[in-house]
């Protein structure tokens, strides 16, 4: 009975949503999505490609965390998964860094970094001083100088990331 009780008021809502023209669904939707924006709810960070990312970052005079990953790396997905879902990290993330998503594997890609254009392991090699770094791999870089602050390599749950994300902060 209680499942009932809880079932009819949903399923007269989406009865009541699903008769809306459609200039109303949008106003609904987008009021709804507001809303949870201010609450928190359904936060995430605002993820962009290097290229917009980099000249982004220098533009904002803030630190690129440079994501780098594989689309076959389990421990990049757990991250993903785990740790940017995360409301500090996300908060954090978001106002003093620019997010960047990088895959080094990505063979159509091309990163231009001062108006020198780079393939995906070129820029790894680069990003990572062409020392040997495992997937994922967290890179920073202070752009104001392109100083490289110390990559965060491998996994990390959201309490340990947030303290390395508060030192780069703390550096820049």
């Amino acid at each position: 009975m209680k499942k009932l009780l809880f079932i009819l008021p949903l399923l007269a809502m989406a009865i009541s949503f699903c008769s809306m023209s459609p200039d109303k669904k949008s106003e609904t939707t987008a009021a709804v999505a507001q809303e949870a924006e201010i609450s928190g709810v359904g936060r995430k960070i605002t993820w962009v490609d290097f290229n917009t990312g980099y000249a982004k970052a220098k533009s904002e005079n803030k630190i690129a965390l440079i994501d780098c990953y594989t689309d076959w790396c389990y421990w990049c997905k757990r991250l993903d998964k785990d740790t940017y879902t995360d409301s500090a990290i996300i908060e954090t993330v978001n106002k003093y860094f620019v997010a960047i998503k990088f895959n080094p594997e990505k063979t159509d890609m091309k990163y231009v970094i001062d108006g020198k254009t780079y393939n995906g392991m070129e820029l790894l090699s680069i990003l990572s001083n062409g020392q040997s770094s495992g997937y994922p791999t967290t890179f920073f870089i202070k752009t104001k100088g392109n100083q490289m602050l110390t990559p965060f390599e491998g996994y990390a749950a959201p309490a340990e990331f947030i303290k390395t994300l508060q030192e780069k902060v703390a550096k820049n």
